[in-house]
């Protein structure tokens, strides 16, 4: 729904609804006849057009009542100053402008006695504007006395009015302007009929193209706009979701440049705050060695490796989800690693976080075992106001702010609930989550992966791998399509991005892994201990670990045996020995094949 028509829609329901709660886009502003207008300024000019009413009136406790003809309230004399009379009450105020930095009946409990007489009289049908309506009640437990005073009042104001169905509308209305829906009481509007919620909306495209025509000389971009009609529309879809505010924004972002910007470095400004994407920074050679340089890490998946490597060429060339909007908004790839534990799948997922972004810790992961309450939702994207924890925010969303940048894993997805996959449906649709605090964060400079251990209990080390691939993918297929009803999340991330990993099963793929684990045990004692820790029968002892290790269990179970074979028995030797082990020692590393045990030797 686009501005206009959720005014169109407050404007006809207004003749017959007499209670509107206007939220959503309210602190924006407005393109009306080539000005930029506040609501305030908006909406009073706009319900007078629809010639409902007789009077229009705006108030808020701070300036009181700022527009209307006060000359036409009927004020109780209790409201009056001692010795005023209605003439010089209009003096102190200012009618049918927002020029004054002063009115009256700036607290509730004298404004509303004035609102309530003169919509009960019935004399003439106005309309009370009341802005800033979030600030007057608090939570629906803590109200007041005056509070539930002043709830009662505008509950009568709206249901004592006579219907005359001779008349296009009946009777006076209140619109309560309000950007947090949740801080109006809902006892308010809930299951009452003469009460509307509309949501003012955020600009559509027609009303972005509106607004980017009005301001296009204004924008200081190394393209000029005016002849770049490409440019323009690539502006304008990118815009998608702004307010108005935002747009702005971006015209005096772009005029605040030492050099002139193109489109999507000015945009990758404004929401991340960098000019440089790691993308364009990518090196093309590098890119075309990442088979190589991931499985360094990551052993015995080169099917998943090829897979991972396609996404990435696709972000590289700006190619990823052109095919469904050339916005860009989508994350730069979304994948869904399945298979047995322990066979590479968080790994890779860290691996890829290094080889883009040069660190692992660009991987940010959670854990969705954490996620498997239907409310959960509010620790990814924060608590609702007035709960624990909202100043807070939300982790995902925060952590996004963060690092724009990076790769998302959400380990083990099948065990959050299922109105959490809501919020990734979302994410990898529109590439955007808004969180508790109206703050819209992106995700389309990441790549998403999820992990799931889904139909690893039905598959063994000695299924061929197209039986154990079948398997994993109708297991997982089950899980969303049927148990959890969640079909559209598979085909948001698509069923050709669903990576099986097979079991670790070949003997020397598992020793290169072994090997690898043992390197950060040597780094470690030379680094801090300045030891040098060599192993004499390195062969015979990794075929050993290996002959040791349950395949179910995969490479974690590679490390489980290096832990109960070496690190223990190495903690115990440098614990016993440490006044007589001196740096720049040598620690010799021996397996005895007859009873399987190692010993050390300085």
């Amino acid at each position: 729904m686009s501005i206009k028509s959720s005014i169109e829609k407050l404007t006809r329901e207004i003749a017959y609804k007499k209670l509107i709660v206007l939220d959503g886009n309210v602190l924006d502003v407005y393109f009306h006849k080539w000005k930029f207008l506040s609501l305030n300024e908006y909406l009073p000019g706009k319900i007078k057009e629809s010639a409902f009413f007789d009077d229009v009136y705006v108030w808020d406790r701070i300036d009181g009542l700022v527009f209307g003809d006060i000359t036409r309230i009927e004020t109780p004399q209790a409201a009056l100053e001692k010795g005023n009379e209605i003439e010089d009450l209009a003096e102190s105020l200012f009618d049918n402008s927002c020029t004054s930095e002063i009115g009256q009946f700036k607290k509730p409990t004298d404004f509303y006695p004035i609102m309530y007489r003169n919509i009960k009289n019935g004399k003439r049908k106005v309309a009370f504007i009341l802005n800033f309506s979030n600030y007057l009640f608090p939570n629906e437990q803590g109200l007041s006395d005056d509070d539930r005073e002043n709830l009662t009042r505008i509950t009568k104001c709206i249901l004592e009015q006579n219907i005359d169905l001779k008349d296009k509308s009946y009777g006076s209305a209140i619109i309560l302007v309000t950007n947090n829906i949740s801080s109006i009481p809902v006892s308010l509007y809930q299951n009452n009929p003469d009460a509307r919620v509309i949501s003012l909306s955020k600009p559509d495209r027609e009303e972005r193209k509106e607004i980017i025509e009005a301001v296009t000389n204004f924008y200081c971009l190394n393209e000029k706009l005016e002849t770049d009609e490409s440019g323009k529309t690539d502006l304008i879809d990118a815009l998608d979701n702004f307010t108005v505010k935002e747009i702005l924004q971006t015209v005096i972002l772009s005029k605040n440049q030492e050099e002139f910007l193109n489109i999507e470095k000015l945009l990758s400004l404004y929401k991340y705050g960098k000019k440089e994407s790691p993308w364009e920074k990518l090196d093309a050679n590098k890119v075309k060695e990442i088979e190589k340089i991931l499985s360094k890490r990551v052993k015995g998946q080169d099917g998943a490796i090829a897979k991972v490597k396609d996404v990435v060429i696709r972000a590289k060339t700006g190619l990823s989800g052109l095919q469904h909007s050339k916005m860009k908004s989508k994350p730069k790839g979304a994948l869904f690693f399945a298979g047995p534990t322990g066979v590479g799948k968080t790994e890779l997922a860290k691996s890829l976080a290094e080889f883009l972004f040069g660190d692992e810790n660009s991987c940010i992961r959670f854990d969705m075992s954490e996620y498997n309450h239907e409310h959960s939702d509010q620790k990814l994207i924060g608590a609702p106001p007035g709960y624990v924890g909202y100043e807070s925010g939300g982790q995902l969303t925060n952590l996004i702010k963060e690092k724009p940048f990076c790769v998302l894993l959400f380990d083990e997805i099948e065990k959050a609930h299922p109105k959490i996959l809501d919020k990734f449906l979302q994410i990898l649709e529109d590439g955007r989550l808004t969180d508790n605090k109206g703050e819209t964060v992106y995700f389309s400079e990441c790549i998403i992966v999820f992990t799931s251990n889904i139909g690893a209990n039905k598959v063994n080390p000695t299924m061929t791998f197209a039986e154990l691939k079948q398997t994993i993918f109708d297991a997982i297929k089950e899980k969303f399509e049927t148990e959890i009803n969640r079909p559209e999340l598979l085909g948001r991330i698509g069923y050709g991005n669903i990576i099986t990993f097979n079991f670790i099963t070949d003997i020397d793929i598992s020793k290169k892994i072994a090997s690898a684990k043992l390197e950060p045990v040597i780094t470690f004692l030379a680094e801090t201990k300045k030891i040098k820790l060599e192993f004499r029968n390195k062969d015979e002892f990794l075929n050993y670990v290996i002959g040791q290790v349950d395949k179910s269990k995969g490479g974690r179970d590679i490390l489980n045996k290096l832990e109960d074979v070496l690190i223990t028995k190495l903690a115990a030797y440098l614990f016993e020995n440490e006044g007589y082990i001196y740096p720049d020692s040598t620690l010799n590393v021996e397996f005895n094949k007859k009873n399987n045990e190692i010993s050390f030797s300085i």
